[in-house]
């Protein structure tokens, strides 16, 4: 599958692009297809091809789709695969207004830097009201 790139940027990333792009022109899967699988399908599915070959028979309980969707490849194809999906997912959250503040259980001081949040990455001084906030 590779893609005429003049090295601007890593083929790996030129392969993930094109095939998301192949999902949603051969596969029919478009961007309001992705945004009615609100549980982590995608997410699950790209953890499937990520781990393909080690998971054997036990991806059958991960595997959220029908077994007539999972197509692995070889090892690289499937890593494709799985960065497509993850991109889709990515894509599904931005659209529909993902928040990591709302979306965090609690904010945890990360190991890095105590003012970061581990969870979320929010800087704890976007958490705190300014001056100008009337609350």
């Amino acid at each position: 599958m590779t893609v005429i790139n003049a090295g601007r940027w890593p083929q790996a990333l030129v392969d993930i692009a094109y095939e998301r792009g192949r999902q949603e022109a051969v596969e029919g899967w478009t961007p309001e297809h992705d945004d009615r699988h609100t549980r982590g399908q995608m997410a699950t599915a790209a953890a499937c091809y990520l781990i393909a070959g080690p998971l054997g028979s036990e991806r059958e309980l991960l595997w959220p789709w029908s077994e007539e969707w999972w197509k692995p490849k070889d090892r690289r194809r499937d890593l494709v695969r799985a960065g497509a999906l993850i991109l889709a997912e990515i894509e599904r959250l931005d659209r529909n207004g993902y928040d990591a503040e709302q979306s965090c259980p609690g904010h945890v001081a990360s190991s890095r830097d105590p003012k970061v949040c581990g969870r979320c990455g929010i800087h704890i001084d976007s958490l705190r009201p300014s001056d100008e906030d009337p609350r």
